[in-house]
């Protein structure tokens, strides 16, 4: 599914798929206690095996990523857990501090249900502060992908385009 926004500078488009038959490899439920979460041990290597193959149906048509690619773009993956951000990195092959953002959201705050927005604020701070150097090894890239792997084991992506300036926000 294809979703575009000719008027916004940053999102372009985005896509949402769902990895048929996995129904109860990732569950979210509310009960008294709140939310409570599920993961089968499928769920690693259905990530791995669904990742690469719905990023190349998004970007392909817009000439980026692909195999061998995904290192010339920033990375905002939700920090749903160890587990699915170490499943991104190997399906995709990332260099050690692509997911840096993430890790160190998901270390600071835990899986929060909005903590894409604590990365996407990471990445910003990153991107104000870095030197020459640290820019290219924390995303200092025009494209990159937010990326949130979900209950039913649905993947969802928007790429996205840093603004020109780093200090705006």
């Amino acid at each position: 599914m294809w979703v575009s926004d000719d008027q916004g500078e940053n999102y372009h488009c985005g896509g949402r798929f769902y990895c048929e038959e996995t129904d109860h490899t990732f569950t979210l439920e509310l009960g008294e206690s709140g939310l409570q979460y599920g993961l089968s041990a499928k769920v690693p290597k259905l990530v791995r095996g669904s990742i690469e193959g719905c990023l190349v149906d998004t970007l392909r048509p817009l000439g980026l990523g692909g195999s061998g690619e995904w290192n010339s773009l920033f990375w905002v993956v939700h920090p749903g857990g160890l587990v699915v951000l170490d499943s991104c990195d190997a399906a995709l092959l990332l260099e050690p501090r692509k997911l840096a953002a993430s890790r160190r959201v998901l270390s600071e705050y835990g899986n929060l249900g909005a903590s894409t927005i604590f990365v996407l604020d990471e990445m910003r701070r990153w991107r104000q502060n870095c030197d020459e150097e640290e820019g290219g090894m924390y995303g200092n890239h025009q494209w990159g992908v937010m990326l949130r792997i979900g209950p039913g084991l649905t993947i969802e992506m928007m790429l996205l385009q840093a603004a020109t300036n780093p200090d705006e926000d």
